[in-house]
């Protein structure tokens, strides 16, 4: 199975576009336009997000190359939390498309899973900082979570103050117990972008478009996951770092 890794959009759709063409397209959260994230206060301005979604973001979603499409919300992604949503999403969402929140999705016996929650108090999803949000209830190959887990960079980035690291440790107390073969998150734009392994077990990248300054600066990443007898070999075809990932990341089904 070819899979295509993105995450942070925000909004920005005619200047990002998948030219490689996958069997499925993961995103892994803040789709919504900056201007329109907290547009959910009352029943006009959700017409607006409504509209943007169904009018830009759809059409955008079913032009890239690609069997199916998985996204989730992150924690720009205000109007995800309205109890509204799930059940309009759906409505609006063609066969091949699925929004994942805390569910799961086979795919050619490839089990996804989707997460929604950071820890950024204040934002749509906060965590409560509880590993219990981040545990994967069942069990899933391929996990899509918006926050950057507390591992060899993927959470930290420079701003303004410095250098910093924003990784989710709630997030990693949870993959310690059950993790998948293969996590894309996004959340911190500028944390390290190179395929890393946790625990021999579960290859970690962050598949954010864009840097810190919201620059779409990043290509998706492009994987190759097939299972193989006893075993999962995974393949990082293409990654917007310089690196040389000819070898695969291998782990026991």
């Amino acid at each position: 199975m070819l899979i295509a890794g993105m995450s942070d959009t925000h909004g920005t759709l005619k200047y990002i576009q998948l030219k490689d063409e996958v069997d499925v397209l993961c995103i892994s959260g803040d789709f919504s336009p900056l201007k329109l994230q907290r547009s959910v206060s009352n029943k006009e301005t959700r017409k607006t997000m409504k509209r943007w979604i169904r009018d830009e973001f759809v059409p955008w979603l079913q032009d890239q190359p690609t069997r199916h499409i998985i996204f989730i919300p992150g924690n720009h992604d205000f109007v995800t939390e309205c109890e509204w949503f799930s059940e309009w999403i759906h409505e609006v969402l063609p066969e091949n498309i699925h929004y994942l929140c805390n569910s799961f999705i086979n795919i050619d016996d490839v089990t996804f899973y989707g997460c929604p929650y950071s820890d950024l108090q204040g934002w749509a999803w906060y965590s409560g900082e509880n590993p219990d949000n981040y545990t994967i209830k069942g069990s899933a190959d391929i996990m899509l979570v918006h926050a950057a887990p507390d591992y060899n960079g993927l959470g930290q980035t420079v701003t303004r103050w410095g250098l910093h690291n924003y990784g989710s440790k709630t997030l990693m107390e949870a993959l310690h117990k059950r993790a998948p073969k293969l996590l894309l998150c996004g959340h911190i734009h500028g944390g390290n972008h190179r395929p890393e392994m946790y625990d021999g077990r579960c290859l970690m990248m962050n598949v954010s478009v864009k840097d810190e300054d919201y620059s779409e600066s990043y290509y998706p990443a492009i994987i190759d996951f097939q299972k193989v007898e006893d075993q999962v070999v995974i393949r990082v075809i293409k990654s917007s770092v310089i690196g040389d990932f000819s070898e695969p990341f291998v782990t026991c089904l």
